[in-house]
């Protein structure tokens, strides 16, 4: 078998990032983006308001109407 064949079907150096491969123990995190941030804060308002939570509110300072 030629050394072109056999890098071909071994991928070869010049081929090595050229699936994205991802995950490798040397890549940093990635920061998460503007609106990953607000999807996030979104959902902290949503389990403060949410019913199960409702025991935790001072009722005193609550206005109603």
């Amino acid at each position: 078998m030629s050394k072109r064949l056999a890098d071909g079907l071994q991928g070869g150096s010049d081929r090595m990032h050229e699936f994205g491969m991802m995950g490798t123990p040397e890549e940093k995190p990635q920061r998460a983006t503007a609106a990953q941030l607000a999807n996030r804060k979104s959902g902290q308002v949503v389990e403060e308001l949410s019913p199960t939570n409702a025991r935790c509110w001072d009722v005193s300072r609550t206005r109603l109407g």
